[in-house]
């Protein structure tokens, strides 16, 4: 009986000690904002430092006079029920500190001039899922460090050249599911890029010459872009490509001596199977839907299409 006394009174000790432990480190992390809008939660990430989050839904403008000014990452988004409605204007000046900005599912129709100016620190700016329809170069004007930019799921179409000339220090670009046709010298000044999303625009062809201004690009994503051909010259202007989705497109099958590339698809959980060391691009039927399928890893004999070993 003693024992069980014991035993019982040393748990609730420990539970006791858990609970004080848990109750101090949120109590430590709330010393660190003097200001959190009612709406969202403020919390010190052990990662990313001060982060405000606003998820609710339903607003008509971001809270940022509730804000602290050293505020490290912003995230405000939506249920896709009760989406935000918000516009862009030059709120962040005040917000020196923020590394990652994701405004999402809020209905936004512009970036508009000079609205991240001067965020020197941003690497991060995600604004996909929203209502955006032009760019300007001056939407990113003062983002010299920015690396990632996603401006997915909107309603780009046209762009004038060089939107992102001030953005030399990006290294992903993702404009998928928009409406976008490519422009003259619409990447110029990318001299950092690395990873290109073009999926889901209805690209129909590329024209070699646009492509000019991303020889470093190793990863092209153009999956969904109704492309009735591929020019053998956008190859050799790609000359670091190692990845390319060209899934369910009607473009024939690529040259196959064009350039050296690893040529990954996607399967339906999201990953992807990588076929190892080939020596040359391997010569796919782009017009054959091959997510979910794995492939043998074996070097392609230039101008043998590329087949599925099985369906999982």
């Amino acid at each position: 009986m003693g024992h069980h006394i014991l035993g019982a009174f040393l748990a609730a000790a420990l539970a006791g000690s858990l609970a004080g432990l848990t109750g101090a480190q949120r109590t430590s992390s709330q010393d660190h904002f003097r200001r959190c809008p009612q709406q969202c939660a403020c919390y010190l990430d052990v990662n990313q430092g001060k982060k405000v989050s606003c998820e609710a839904g339903g607003l008509s403008d971001i809270p940022f006079l509730q804000m602290d000014g050293d505020v490290q990452v912003f995230h405000f988004t939506a249920p896709p029920d009760l989406p935000n409605e918000i516009s862009l204007g030059r709120f962040f000046g005040r917000f020196s500190a923020l590394e990652e900005i994701r405004i999402t599912h809020s209905r936004v129709p512009a970036i508009g001039e000079n609205s991240f100016y001067p965020l020197r620190k941003l690497q991060i700016l995600d604004l996909s899922h929203n209502n955006i329809s032009t760019l300007i170069d001056k939407d990113f004007y003062g983002l010299y460090q920015l690396k990632v930019l996603n401006l997915s799921a909107n309603e780009i179409s046209k762009c004038p050249s060089a939107p992102f000339r001030h953005l030399q220090s990006l290294t992903s670009l993702i404009l998928s599911n928009n409406r976008l046709q490519l422009a003259p010298r619409l990447f110029y000044m990318l001299k950092n890029l690395q990873r290109l999303d073009l999926s889901g625009n209805p690209l129909d062809s590329i024209d070699p010459d646009i492509l000019k201004d991303l020889r470093p690009v190793t990863r092209l994503y153009l999956a969904r872009c109704n492309l009735s051909s591929l020019h053998s010259l956008v190859y050799q202007q790609l000359p670091n490509l190692e990845h390319l989705d060209l899934r369910v497109t009607t473009s024939d099958t690529p040259h196959s001596d064009d350039f050296r590339l690893h040529l990954f698809l996607c399967r339906s959980t999201g990953d992807f199977s990588q076929i190892t060391k080939p020596t040359h691009l391997l010569a796919l039927s782009p017009s054959e839907d091959f997510t979910g399928a794995t492939f043998e890893s074996a070097v392609a004999t230039p101008g043998a299409p590329l087949r599925p070993r099985e369906l999982i």
